[in-house]
């Protein structure tokens, strides 16, 4: 797999992890699980299967920081409005019991 590749998949990941850890509260546990995992794996294959890769210079990380940038602010609002519908579900179903209960 080249590395732009692990890159998207990992941009993936880390998308998925931020926007839904409110609904989802061990999902960056089975993330990090998962990157454990997976580098030993590739490890493996390094030492067994492949050559060692060329080193390149990079000045940065290009547009992946834009949409780490844009995810991040996206997790942040989707977050928010998530708690947010919980503690006004919840507090609805709390005041339908004390009203109930009232009658």
């Amino acid at each position: 797999m080249s590395i732009p590749c692990y890159v998207s998949i990992s941009v993936i990941q880390y998308g998925f992890v931020t926007l839904f850890v409110a609904a989802f509260p061990l999902a960056p546990f089975f993330a990090l699980l998962n990157n454990i995992i997976e580098i030993r794996l590739d490890a493996t294959k390094l030492i067994t299967q492949w050559k060692r890769p060329m080193a390149e210079r990079a000045q940065d990380i290009g547009t992946w920081f834009t949409i780490l940038v844009a995810i991040s602010k996206l997790a942040v609002l989707v977050n928010v409005s998530t708690g947010t519908c919980i503690v006004l579900q919840t507090s609805m179903q709390v005041c339908s019991k004390k009203s109930t209960l009232v009658r």
